[in-house]
């Protein structure tokens, strides 16, 4: 069994591991690195991250504020402490800060974005795609930043458009994950539940550990009136990351259509 010693080591283990949606060991070995490297801050960032992606806020918060206690200005923290506040529902607090990131220092992207995502969330939708396109234009590579170009297109009815382009970034990289989730969505919104279950079914080889893919089958099942394979994926998922949002809620939208109500608390509860 790999057991590296080597901080710079373990955080590439991290990533691949992030790639392959393994959460646990994920965790595990981002805490080893710390353990090697404990006063890192961009490995306290990227722990903070890591956190906020399975569902830990208040461990996600833990480590962006320990950043800040040494560097008030980092901006990477102060960006992690943004989507703390989206993950709380406060959002004119995550608004304010993003703001004042892009305001005070140098054009962060990945701050457009966030702004791109609170103006979606308040139905904004021609900010938004002012934000994800500037986003785009400060880091014309990322590709993730075209998808919610992709997710713009697709709202606003053009799932062509939405389509064609998402296919365009598959060409270049077909294991892309997100791309394939993204495209699994586009044919769903189109009412073309076949090509989105194939599109959902890619992701999830893809990544066989990521617990996302198996949320969009679960749903596409429950649509399909198979209640028993939903819930079966869902439960395949949240033994993996009892913490994962969109697992939650899908437990607990199958909980409220069965009216099992005990279920149905203990769901809200833990979310």
């Amino acid at each position: 069994e790999l057991e590296p010693t080597h901080a710079a080591a373990l955080r590439l283990l991290v990533t691949i591991l992030r790639e392959q949606g393994d959460t646990a060991a994920g965790l595990n070995y981002f805490e080893n690195a710390l353990n090697l490297e404990v006063e890192n801050s961009k490995l306290k960032i990227e722990f903070g991250s890591f956190l906020l992606e399975i569902g830990r806020v208040a461990d996600a918060e833990r480590q962006f504020l320990d950043v800040l206690n040494r560097s008030p200005k980092d901006v990477r923290a102060l960006m992690g402490i943004g989507h703390v506040h989206i993950y709380r529902g406060e959002l004119t607090k995550a608004r304010a800060l993003f703001e004042t990131i892009i305001s005070d220092g140098p054009i962060i992207a990945s701050a457009h974005v966030a702004l791109g995502y609170l103006a979606r969330r308040r139905g904004d939708r021609i900010a938004s795609r002012n934000f994800f396109e500037k986003a785009s234009s400060l880091e014309p590579e990322n590709v993730e930043f075209f998808l919610e170009i992709a997710t713009e297109n697709r709202d606003a009815g053009d799932f062509e458009g939405a389509i064609k382009l998402i296919e365009n970034l598959l060409a270049v990289n077909s294991h892309h994950f997100l791309g394939w989730i993204n495209l699994g969505h586009a044919h769903r919104f189109s009412g073309n539940r076949l090509e989105a279950q194939r599109a959902f079914d890619t992701a999830r080889k893809c990544q066989r550990r990521n617990e996302s893919a198996l949320v969009e089958l679960a749903v596409d099942a429950r649509f399909a009136g198979k209640p028993k394979e939903s819930m079966r994926l869902l439960d395949q998922a949240y033994k993996r990351n009892p913490f994962h949002f969109g697992v939650l809620s899908q437990m607990l939208e199958h909980a409220r259509l069965s009216e099992d109500t005990e279920t149905q608390r203990a769901l809200i509860d833990q979310i």
